[in-house]
C-alpha cells in the first residue's frame, strides 16, 4: 500500500504586518516537497546505495590492477623460468618463505584492523604506522643475525646472502601498511592499482635484465626489492596523510584486539601457504622445490587473477555491511557463485593440457612440474570459493573463528606434507589438496554459525560448476590423448587454441545443465561487459540480486565487487 499524503488542517491567515526597519535575514530555501503540506512521504534513502556503486567502481580499478599485475608477473615469471635453473628458482622460493614471515610480523595485523574499524582517528593511524615501522627495523636486524644459521641449517651457502638482500622488503611492508589501509577504507583503488602496476613492471624489467646478464638467483632478489620500493614510493606520492609523532596506548589496545587475531590468521596461513615449501626444500633440496614452486605458483596466479578482483574490496565492503547481516549474506553467496563459475572452467582446461602447455611456455626443463600443477588444480577449484571466507568472518567480528579454521587446516596440512615428503613432490601435491578438502566441513559450519549461511545453498553454488568442470576436463583430456602436437610451435599453438575453445564450449553447455544459477550469472555478466550497461542496472544484479531473499519492497543488497592466506602484505 502506498503511503497516504499528509493532510494538514488549514490555519487562519495572519494579518499583514508593516515591514520592520531592521534588515531581514536572507530568505530560507524552499522546503523540500516531502516537507510541504499535502506532499507524499518519500521512502528513506538506501544507506548502502553509494556503497554499492563505489564498490563496483573500485572493483573495476582492482580488476585493471590485478589483471595488469598478473600479466606483468606472468611475462616476468616466464622469462625468468627460461633463464634460471630449477635450483636457482628453488633457492629464491626458500628465501621468500623467511622474508614473508618477517613481513607479516612487521605489520602485526594493524592494516586489516584499520580497515575493519568503524571509526579511525589520527591516534589510530599514527600508532599503527610507528609500531609497524619500529617492528620492521628490529626484524631486519634479526634477519641479518640469523642469515648464517639459515645457510648452515639448509646446507645452502647462498641462502644467507639472499636473505639479507631481500630484507629491505620488510621495511617497505611497514612503510606501506597504514597508508594502503587508509586508501582501501576510502575505496581509493585507482591509486592502489597504479602503484601495483608501476611496481610490477619496473621491478620485473630490472629482474629480467639481471637474469640476462647472468645474475642467477640475484635476479629474483632485484625484482622483489625494486618492485616493493617502487610501490612504496608511489604510494606515498598519492597519500595525503602524513604520520604524526603521537602514539596512543588506547589506539594500540583497540587495534590489537582485531590485529592479534588477524596476525594469528596470517601466521598460520603463512604456515599453510609456505610450510610445504619449507619442508620440501629441507628434505628434498632446491631442485624438487623448484618444480613444486612452479606448479604451486601457477595455480596461485590463476586463482588470484580470477578471484582477487572481488576479494580485494570484499573486506572493506562486507565490513560496511556488518550491521545488515542479510545483505552481507546475500552478497557472500554472490561471491561464491561467481568465483566458482569462472575459476573452475580455467582449472579444468589447464589441468587437461598442462603436459603440453607448461614445457612450451617455460621451457623443457620444467616438464617435471606439469603433474604437480595438474594435481594442484583440484585445490584451485576449491580455493576459488573459500578465498572469501576469512574476510566474511572478519567483517562480522568473528576473526577468532577464522583463526581456529586456519589453525586446524595448518595442522592437517603440515602433518600430511611431512608424511608425504619422503615419497616425492607428486605425493606432496596430493597431500596439499587433501588438506584443503579435509578442513572444508569446519569452514562450512563456522560460516553457518557466524554469517548465517545455508550450507545447502552454499554448496549449490559450487557443485554445479564443479560437475561442469569434470565434464570439461574429461573431454579436453580425451582430445589431448588422441592428438600429439609434437614440438612444433605452430602445432602446439593450434593444439592449445583448439583445447581452449572446445573446453569453454563444453563447460558453458554443461553448466547450463548442472548449474543454471551460475550459468545465468555468467551470461548476465557477459552481456553487461559487452554492452557496457551501467553497473547499477546489470553488473550489480548479476552478482547479488539473484540471491536476494528480502521482500519486494526492500532494496536489494549491496554488491561487493571484490589472495589466499599467508600472502605477502605488500605486493
Amino acid at each position: 500500500m502506498s503511503a497516504s499524503p499528509i493532510r494538514s488542517r488549514p490555519s487562519p491567515v495572519p494579518a499583514p504586518r508593516r515591514p520592520s526597519p531592521v534588515p531581514t535575514a536572507a530568505p530560507s530555501p524552499a522546503p523540500s516537497p516531502a516537507a510541504q503540506p499535502g506532499a507524499p512521504i518519500s521512502p528513506p534513502p538506501d544507506p548502502h546505495g553509494d556503497l554499492r556503486g563505489t564498490a563496483i567502481r573500485s572493483a573495476l580499478w582492482v580488476a585493471l590492477g590485478k589483471w595488469g599485475n598478473q600479466l606483468a608477473t606472468l611475462v616476468v615469471f616466464t622469462l625468468l623460468g627460461r633463464l634460471l635453473a630449477p635450483s636457482e628458482l628453488g633457492l629464491a622460493a626458500l628465501a621468500t618463505v623467511f622474508v614473508t614471515l618477517f613481513q607479516v610480523l612487521s605489520d602485526q595485523g594493524f592494516s586489516t584492523a584499520l580497515i575493519q574499524k568503524k571509526h579511525v582517528d589520527d591516534a589510530d593511524r599514527n600508532t599503527a604506522f610507528w609500531i609497524s615501522v619500529g617492528s620492521a627495523l628490529v626484524l631486519m636486524a634479526l634477519v641479518a643475525a640469523l642469515a648464517p644459521l639459515a645457510s648452515s641449517a639448509f646446507d645452502q651457502p647462498q641462502l644467507g646472502a639472499v636473505l639479507v638482500g631481500m630484507s629491505p622488503m620488510v621495511l617497505f611492508t611497514a612503510l606501506a601498511g597504514t597508508p594502503q589501509a587508509l586508501l582501501e577504507r576510502d575505496f581509493q583503488f585507482r591509486s592502489l592499482t597504479m602503484r601495483t602496476l608501476y611496481g610490477s613492471v619496473i621491478g620485473g624489467v630490472a629482474g629480467v635484465v639481471v637474469a640476462f646478464l647472468g645474475g642467477g638467483v640475484w635476479s629474483i632478489v632485484v625484482q622483489s626489492v625494486v618492485t616493493s620500493f617502487v610501490a612504496v614510493v608511489f604510494l606515498w606520492t598519492v597519500t595525503k596523510w602524513r604520520p604524526g609523532l603521537r602514539v596512543s596506548r588506547r589506539s594500540a589496545r583497540e587495534l590489537r584486539d582485531t590485529g592479534v587475531s588477524v596476525l594469528g590468521i596470517q601466521l598460520i596461513g603463512l604456515a599453510n601457504a609456505q610450510g610445504d615449501k619449507l619442508i620440501v626444500g629441507a628434505a628434498l633440496g632446491p631442485v624438487p622445490l623448484g618444480y613444486y614452486f612452479v606448479g604451486t605458483r601457477i595455480v596461485t596466479m590463476l586463482t588470484d587473477v580470477q578471484t582477487s578482483v572481488i576479494d580485494a574490496v570484499s573486506l572493506t565492503t562486507l565490513s560496511k555491511l556488518q550491521s545488515t547481516r542479510e545483505r552481507l549474506r546475500d552478497a557472500f553467496y554472490g561471491l561464491t557463485s561467481m568465483g566458482a563459475a569462472t575459476a573452475i572452467a580455467t582449472f579444468a582446461i589447464i589441468a587437461a593440457t598442462a603436459d603440453v602447455s607448461l614445457p612450451f611456455v617455460f621451457g623443457p626443463q620444467w616438464e617435471p612440474a606439469a603433474p604437480v600443477m595438474q594435481i594442484l588444480c583440484l585445490m584451485g577449484c576449491l580455493n576459488a570459493v573459500i578465498v572469501f571466507d576469512r574476510n566474511a568472518l572478519i567483517a562480522v567480528g568473528a576473526a577468532r573463528a577464522a583463526l581456529v579454521i586456519t589453525i586446524v587446516q595448518c595442522v592437517i596440512g603440515l602433518g600430511a606434507v611431512a608424511a608425504a615428503v619422503p615419497f616425492g613432490v607428486i605425493v606432496v601435491s596430493f597431500a596439499v589438496v587433501l588438506r584443503q578438502y579435509a578442513a572444508w566441513p569446519l569452514r562450512l559450519r563456522t560460516l553457518r554459525r557466524h554469517v548465517g549461511i545455508s550450507i545447502r545453498t552454499y554448496l549449490g553454488h559450487w557443485s554445479g560448476p564443479m560437475l561442469a568442470g569434470v565434464v570439461t576436463f574429461g573431454v579436453c583430456w580425451g582430445v589431448g590423448r588422441s592428438w600429439d602436437p609434437g614440438r612444433s610451435v605452430a602445432a602446439v599453438v593450434l593444439f592449445l587454441a583448439v583445447e581452449a575453445v572446445l573446453g569453454l564450449g563444453v563447460y558453458v553447455a554443461s553448466l547450463r545443465v548442472t548449474g543454471p544459477p551460475a550459468y545465468r550469472e555468467l551470461r548476465g555478466l557477459y552481456r553487461a561487459l559487452r554492452s557496457r550497461v551501467a553497473p547499477r542496472r546489470h553488473t550489480y544484479n548479476a552478482y547479488v540480486s539473484r540471491h536476494a531473499h528480502s521482500g519486494a519492497d526492500q532494496p536489494p543488497a549491496a554488491a561487493p565487487m571484490v589472495e589466499p592466506d599467508g600472502v605477502t602484505p605488500i605486493r
